[in-house]
């Protein structure tokens, strides 16, 4: 069994792909969980030949209604292969910036949803946390030590 977080969506979406029991946390995007198999059909109604990619943080209604799924940099990677003349993109607007950024020969037909709490994270606001040794987060050694054989195990699988 994998213990699967931090998005519901994205561990039902990758448990499509395994045999192995997956136990879902029961987090969401909200970002991601304002799209629907409605905008794609009207996407496909209103914009003929349109590609729809999602990110697997979708529900599995829209990742099923799309043509194509999967992170960030496999987005990218079907968009360079496949050359679609038209593509709506279902992921956070910045992310998806990135990949227009990639592809300017691509009509990018947007439902742009942006996400609040991304933007909380900034180098400047890293950087002043490791100088100032603020935000120190303490975990107890027990937990450190089974927590790192779990990661360890994760690691290994990527490797």
């Amino acid at each position: 069994s994998v213990f699967f977080i931090p998005d519901v969506y994205l561990a039902k979406n990758v448990q499509k792909q395994t045999d192995k029991k997956i136990i879902v946390w029961n987090g969401k995007c909200m970002v991601h969980e304002l799209f629907s198999a409605m905008d794609i059909n009207m996407a496909r109604k209103t914009f003929p030949g349109v590609k729809v990619v999602a990110h697997p943080e979708c529900t599995p209604e829209v990742t099923a209604a799309s043509d194509y799924t999967g992170s960030t940099s496999q987005i990218e990677k079907y968009i360079a292969e496949q050359k679609p003349g038209k593509v709506l993109l279902l992921t956070e607007c910045s992310m998806g910036d990135n990949i227009k950024s990639i592809h300017p020969e691509v009509e990018f037909v947007s439902t742009c949803q942006i996400c609040p709490y991304m933007h909380k994270i900034t180098l400047e606001g890293i950087l002043k946390a490791v100088r100032e040794e603020i935000f120190e987060v303490t975990v107890d050694p027990k937990i450190i030590e089974k927590a790192a054989v779990a990661l360890n195990r994760m690691l290994a699988i990527g490797r």
